[in-house]
């Protein structure tokens, strides 16, 4: 029987990769010497029901209006930016509001917004005066407003001119990809490179032997980039590029079996999360002493409110599934859900909570415009 490509860029897909991971994740505990953490019932009962209340989410339209959606945006995104950007928080919520007023302008200008983006992200590492992926120390601290937003307009603007002219898309995608190689952010590439991938699935732009061969390819960097990033860290690492792979999957594992001990059933932070743009620190400082620490998209929601936050991965699917059915209706729509069906997938390792659902609000907004 052949398999539609379209089959694999599904909402419920994110499911069976995020089973998937864990399965691996759990596979590397045991086996590596490395890592050789069990895991406990907890863990057990937050993977299997997140992922049952994601799958049952994706059963469900949402049909809620923007006079209902602002407010609940306007909302979690000055909770989420007040505590680390001030009163700049409320001009960069209004410029995201208006943005989304004039979407339709916007894209009617499409390589205008990417050239924007990319200019924006080269000033931010001007300012810098470093290479983040040069210096490891430089690098959380590259993530700033400028660089954040010069990333949006790239990915946006990139998959609009895509969408509109495959060939010129992506010769100016090539010299966004290249500038935010320069950050040393794997995450970002993928998201940018698999949103296209998702694009091209779903418009009937590429066979499955092609996807094959394109998977390939990025396993191949996610697996040695992520080896030339961690060996510019000042800890020295005995791992090959290979095991290397296996065992961060293992360690993000294990760090959201952690948080899930911690969390009992009722969490410890109760909404800190969401005075955050960024949760990895807070984390990171609260299950090992310090650092960045990724716990799946699971992670936050665990350790904010336990049981109590699930139902976040039910509205995740709804979301998800919303964006589908209107890319299915309004083809215009197809860049919006290749984007986020992207992030979900690379949210499987990374912890985005509340910056993903500050973004979901905001494309359900922009897909119920007229």
């Amino acid at each position: 029987m052949e398999i539609d490509a379209e089959d694999l860029v599904r909402p419920r897909m994110f499911t069976v990769f995020f089973g998937l991971f864990i399965i691996l994740g759990v596979a590397s505990n045991f086996l590596m010497d490395d890592l050789g953490h069990g895991f406990s019932g907890y863990f057990l009962l937050y993977v299997a029901l997140s992922l049952f209340l994601y799958y049952l989410g994706t059963r469900f339209v949402l049909r809620v209006p923007n006079r209902i959606l602002v407010p609940i945006f306007v909302a979690v995104a000055l909770a989420m930016s007040l505590r680390e950007f001030g009163l700049y928080a409320v001009a960069m919520v209004a410029i995201i509001l208006l943005i989304s007023l004039k979407w339709e302008i916007l894209m009617e200008r499409c390589e205008l917004v990417s050239l924007l983006g990319v200019a924006l992200v080269l000033l931010n590492l001007l300012l810098l005066g470093v290479l983040p992926i040069s210096e490891a120390g430089a690098r959380f601290g590259s993530q700033t407003a400028l660089m954040l937003f010069g990333y949006a307009f790239s990915i946006i603007g990139i998959n609009f001119l895509f969408y509109k002219d495959p060939r010129k898309g992506l010769m100016l995608g090539a010299i966004v990809f290249i500038a935010m190689a320069l950050y040393g952010f794997r995450s970002y590439l993928l998201i940018f490179a698999s949103s296209i991938c998702v694009q091209s699935i779903m418009l009937k732009r590429i066979r499955m032997g092609r996807i094959v061969g394109i998977a390939m390819i990025a396993l191949v960097l996610i697996i040695f980039g992520g080896s030339f990033i961690v060996g510019q860290l000042e800890q020295e690492w005995h791992l090959s590029a290979f095991n290397m792979f296996f065992y961060r999957i293992g360690f993000t594992t294990h760090m959201l079996d952690l948080s899930c001990r911690a969390a009992g059933l009722f969490g410890v932070f109760h909404g800190e999360i969401w005075t955050l743009p960024s949760t990895s620190p807070l984390i990171g400082q609260y299950l090992v002493g310090g650092g960045n620490i990724t716990t799946t998209i699971l992670g936050p929601l665990v350790l904010d409110g336990g049981i109590f936050e699930l139902p976040i991965m039910a509205f995740i699917g709804a979301s998800l599934n919303s964006l589908y059915e209107s890319s299915k209706r309004f083809t215009s729509h197809v860049p919006i859900y290749a984007i986020f069906f992207s992030i979900l997938l690379i949210s499987i390792e990374i912890s985005p909570i509340p910056i993903f659902i500050f973004a979901l609000l905001l494309a359900l907004m922009i897909s119920n415009a007229p």
